[in-house]
């Protein structure tokens, strides 16, 4: 299989750069869009959570966002499963 650090070229107008920039406007753009959905019908926790792993490689605070989101979820699906085994 090909390495793909050598398929993508380096430099300032290199394919990187494009990633990187569609990746953090797609990540923003889903942020909103995800926690609309918490109030409305649909996926909003996989949304905001899909929006803070594209970000996370750009911004720190997303990464801490998502891994406080995982926590949270973690903690809040166990307390469900005890309450479920009483």
């Amino acid at each position: 299989m090909a390495n793909p650090e050598k398929i993508v070229p380096e430099g300032p107008n290199g394919a990187r750069g494009v990633v990187r920039v569609a990746k953090v406007t797609v990540g923003f753009a889903l942020l909103p869009v995800g926690v609309a959905l918490l109030v409305l019908p649909g996926p909003g926790l996989p949304v905001v959570a899909l929006s803070l792993m594209l970000l996370e490689g750009e911004f720190s605070w997303a990464g801490k966002a998502r891994v406080g989101m995982t926590d949270l979820g973690k903690r809040g699906f166990d307390w469900v499963r005890e309450r479920a085994s009483r």
